[in-house]
């Protein structure tokens, strides 16, 4: 699965489990790096890492989390889940609820 389609159930996720505002984030990062050892490369690595940003509106509060490198949906979910119940626990003893125009 690519992250885009990662992203785009993410939003979903939390849509479904309460969420009244969601935007995520998708980022890959690529890397290469060497070892030179008297002119004659010795080891070489390339590392690919992405992740993903998420914001969430609960209830008048603001949540964030991220996860990096995304495996399954069940990991996301897990992890969109546990952002909402976070956020919402977050927004009981919140004075000013944030709304959005």
């Amino acid at each position: 699965m690519e992250l885009e389609d990662f992203a785009e159930k993410s939003i979903q996720f939390a849509v479904q489990s309460g969420a009244q505002y969601c935007d995520v984030r998708a980022e890959t990062v690529s890397s290469d790096g060497f070892l030179l050892e008297n002119g004659e490369i010795e080891h070489f690595t390339s590392l690919r890492d992405s992740g993903l940003g998420i914001r969430i509106l609960v209830n008048g509060a603001w949540g964030f989390f991220s996860i990096s490198n995304p495996k399954s949906l069940d990991e996301l979910k897990t992890a969109t889940l546990d952002a909402v119940k976070s956020t919402l626990h977050y927004s009981i003893n919140k004075k000013q609820k944030v709304r959005l125009a």
